[in-house]
């Protein structure tokens, strides 16, 4: 018997089937992929493409996923014949995930291991933070850029998929042959798998459900995921054993996928400015993508075992970071790509030049002198700071390193969507029964203090989630034999201190060619777009094209081509971002105008301006 839960899973895949379609994105050819050059190794490339973190994204085994076949093609069905492998690499790259050639998987997936010893499919940091275009028929690959994925699709298509399994006796035959052997079934194999199969879809149909109730209701789709929500939601609901919706949150604060490089030297990450500590950045993110932990007491593992890989984290940041920069006042470790003039154009360097005056006197305030034109002043005290050493515990010690100083802008003066935001500052949980007690570092206001965390009702999300990673990685600390001073380096010499609700940060601009779409919530298409008045943007984004436009600089923003309408017959992403955005979606703030108000940074540029600035962005 089909479970209640499952015929809704079911019911709900079909209707967004049939209202936004699997994406078949009519996407740019090219005869030719292009690796550009950022100071990486191609042996230190295929480590973070594919060094496990410990994550099981996906509610299914490697084994079920190479097993699995694709969701029904009618031309296939019609033809009786069986549906190719749901894992291929081509039919991935539909929801934008990038073939390599030099493994037979997607670029950010790996093999990872559960904590029961399953072996289990998982992402790696590269599936979000890959970057990709093509102009002129050739593909630019992009280490630590922002993918173009769609998880949410992808999510779909899984779904959908194993329902089709479950109700295709066949097709079950055959996964069950792929799984087993070929001496399927035997010995109530079959309805083992079918037990498996409906415990998994009741979960997947639960959160669909969750998600369907929601009253915003804003989507992701390509290039954009509400990790903070997500994460939460994992953590404190999926790891917690909740059968209900409790401690979830709607996933209706996207944001597009940020750019990497440089970061592991900010004093704070995250769009929002929330984090301090890489290794709890790292963590936590692998927590968010399924590294499975024990999160309650009494469980037959110690309470905080978790399947997150520390150890390959800290690697990955040491990829990423390279070298201490102030030593020789330069970044190693992953660089930002350089504009290529041979593959997309030459630089005007007259308007480049006219370009650079006009970022030295209205950009550099906010988001600070270019490292390329004005190093003196880029690497000077006024933009590295160091940590107090208070924050380790220790009053008397010496001043460590000093790490690049982000400007965070308050919301009422970025004018930004604010639901990103609110997620860190506005949204509590229930502890109650979670044993989790202990002080987390806050900051607000630029003081410190120390604020308790109790297992109680009404407990502020970012600090809950923050001392929950502390626990994760001192476990791992602990029973791996790693030293308090080893512990410190890879911790990144830095404290767990969290702060939320300021507003958004602004970082350097380096390599910022390289990250369309723009605005955290990837709202605004190309880099032309974010130095026009609101009203003069584009009201609608088409998100998930790879097809690059070097005038404007971004992602070309284009309905495609089809029969029926815009979602269905090319798979993009659709977003209302002008009047009548919902709230996530909104293309405001960061406004260069002669209209005042919230979100007014500076006077409204001239269109002659507009493309001078454009041409320095390219250089940097």
């Amino acid at each position: 018997m089909i479970s209640t839960w499952v015929k809704i899973l079911l019911a709900i895949t079909l209707s967004l089937v049939l209202t936004s379609c699997i994406p078949k994105t009519n996407q740019p050819q090219f005869n030719e992929t292009i690796w550009l050059p950022q100071g990486w190794t191609e042996a230190e490339r295929q480590n973070f493409h594919y060094m496990s973190q410990g994550s099981s994204t996906f509610p299914v085994s490697y084994q079920w996923f190479l097993a699995l076949e694709r969701p029904v093609d009618l031309k296939h069905w019609f033809a009786g014949e069986p549906e190719k492998p749901f894992a291929d690499p081509i039919y991935l790259q539909r929801f934008g995930f990038i073939r390599s050639d030099s493994n037979d998987l997607p670029i950010g997936f790996t093999k990872s291991k559960g904590l029961d010893g399953t072996e289990n499919i998982g992402l790696t940091c590269a599936a979000c933070h890959t970057g990709q275009l093509t102009y002129n028929r050739k593909q630019l690959l992009i280490d630590g850029g922002p993918g173009l994925i769609s998880l949410d699709s992808f999510g779909l298509a899984l779904a959908e998929a194993l329902g089709e399994t479950r109700l295709d006796t066949a097709r079950l035959d055959r996964f069950g042959k792929a799984v087993y052997g070929d001496d399927y079934p035997i010995d109530g194999q079959k309805a083992a798998l079918e037990g498996a199969f409906d415990r998994m879809l009741e979960g997947l149909a639960k959160q669909a459900a969750f998600g369907a109730l929601s009253s915003n209701k804003v989507a992701a789709g390509f290039s954009r995921l509400d990790a903070l929500n997500a994460i939460g939601n994992t953590v404190f609901n999926s790891y917690a054993g909740k059968t209900g919706f409790e401690n979830m949150a709607h996933t209706d604060a996207p944001v597009n996928f940020p750019h990497i490089w440089t970061t592991s030297w900010f004093d704070w990450v995250q769009y929002d400015g929330s984090i301090m500590q890489p290794m709890i950045r790292n963590a936590g993110e692998a927590l968010g993508v399924g590294a499975q932990t024990v999160l309650l007491p009494g469980q037959p593992l110690p309470q905080y075992s978790s399947a997150a890989d520390i150890e390959h984290l800290y690697d990955s940041e040491l990829m990423l970071a390279g070298e201490y920069p102030l030593e020789n006042k330069r970044f190693t470790g992953l660089l930002a790509p350089k504009w290529p003039e041979d593959l997309l154009g030459e630089l005007n360097q007259e308007k480049l030049e006219s370009g650079k005056m006009l970022y030295q006197e209205r950009c550099s305030g906010c988001h600070g002198p270019s490292i390329h034109d004005d190093s003196d002043r880029f690497w000077s005290d006024d933009n590295w700071q160091t940590i107090p050493t208070s924050w380790f515990g220790d009053p008397n010690g010496q001043a460590g390193k000093k790490y690049y100083r982000v400007r965070i802008l308050p919301l009422d003066t970025i004018g930004t969507d604010s639901a990103q935001a609110d997620v860190l500052a506005k949204r509590t949980l229930d502890l109650s029964g979670f044993g989790l007690e202990g002080d987390v570092c806050s900051i607000e206001d630029g003081t410190f203090k120390m604020v308790e965390v109790r297992s109680e009702p009404g407990q502020p999300f970012p600090l809950a989630l923050g001392l929950v990673v502390q626990k994760v990685t001192e476990r791992y600390y602990n029973d791996h034999g790693i030293s308090p001073e080893e512990q410190k380096r890879m911790n990144g010499e830095r404290p767990n201190c969290l702060q939320a609700g300021r507003g958004y940060k602004a970082r350097p601009l380096n390599g910022i060619w390289a990250t369309a779409p723009f605005l955290h919530n990837g709202s605004v298409p190309n880099l032309y777009e974010m130095l026009l008045p609101v009203e003069q943007r584009s009201p609608v984004v088409y998100l998930g094209y790879q097809g690059f436009d070097p005038e404007r600089v971004g992602y070309i923003s284009t309905k495609g081509r089809g029969r029926l309408n815009d979602r269905m017959a090319t798979g993009l992403t659709r977003v209302v971002v002008g009047a009548g955005a919902k709230h996530g979606d909104s293309n405001s703030g960061h406004e260069f105008s002669n209209n005042e108000g919230r979100g007014v940074i500076g006077r409204e540029f001239t269109d002659e301006e507009r493309w001078q600035l454009v041409e320095y962005l390219k250089s940097l």
